[in-house]
């Protein structure tokens, strides 16, 4: 007898906790995911830097930036600053495709050999279902800093760079 209101406790608990515990999940895999993007603009920025060569971040389909920024995405030395990976553009680094959606207005994102970021700023959105709460998102600046984005006055929804609600459309 004890077993089964143990039991049936224990279904409760869970059958209660079960909505926060897959909302805890989505939220810390966006917010991973958006440290992961971060991750490879730094990179891509500190290569730049480093090594005085314009670099790209896109996601790449047979050596040219497309538009499809859930699939896999790769930084590589744009040489001849034609915006694609030619043949002797090294690759240097690449980032899984997502399961979540990932939104952004550019092909790509573009280092000057100076750091300086040489395409537009803007703000890499990650969503995954219609909560506005659990979307996260990667902020590239015009000096070519990046930050994951913020709830920075504590609505309950992150913001992009111009203090915006992040959108997945």
């Amino acid at each position: 007898m004890e077993l089964m209101v143990t039991l049936a406790v224990a279904a409760i608990l869970i059958t209660i906790s079960y909505p926060s515990l897959t909302r805890f999940f989505k939220d810390n895999s966006l917010s991973t995911q958006a440290s992961e993007i971060q991750s490879l603009l730094v990179t891509a920025r500190h290569h730049a830097l480093n090594y005085q060569l314009p670099v790209v971040v896109c996601p790449l389909t047979s050596g040219k930036c497309g538009s499809n920024w859930q699939g896999q995405l790769s930084v590589f030395v744009d040489s001849n600053g034609n915006g694609d990976q030619d043949s002797g553009e090294e690759v240097l680094a690449t980032l899984e495709a997502s399961s979540a959606q990932r939104v952004f207005s550019q092909n790509s994102v573009r280092y000057a050999a100076d750091g300086i970021l040489a395409s537009s700023a803007g703000t890499i959105v990650l969503c995954d279902g219609n909560d506005a709460s659990l979307y996260s998102g990667v902020i590239v600046e015009a000096s070519g800093r990046s930050r994951v984005a913020e709830d920075s006055d504590h609505d309950g929804t992150k913001e992009d760079r111009n203090g915006n609600a992040l959108k997945c459309n």
